[in-house]
């Protein structure tokens, strides 16, 4: 789902379960907290696999009709 519909679905869930939120997340937080995620799990993945040999963390991006896509 690209950063730009992000808003839309945190207020959905959130009427889901009762409450209400203000402000909702703008595109750029969701992007931040994106690139954030990202390096969080590296991290992890880097804790739990200190002691193993042969290993390489990759990322892809890639863009398309104007939305940057991470896996």
């Amino acid at each position: 789902m690209s950063a730009s519909n992000m808003g839309l679905v945190i207020n959905s869930f959130i009427k889901l379960v009762g409450k209400t939120i203000d402000p909702v997340p703008s595109r750029t937080t969701v992007l931040n907290m994106n690139v954030e995620r990202l390096v969080m799990s590296q991290n992890q993945v880097n804790e739990s696999l200190t002691n193993q040999q042969n290993l390489a963390l990759f990322t892809d991006e890639t863009t398309k009709f104007g939305s940057k896509y991470f896996g």
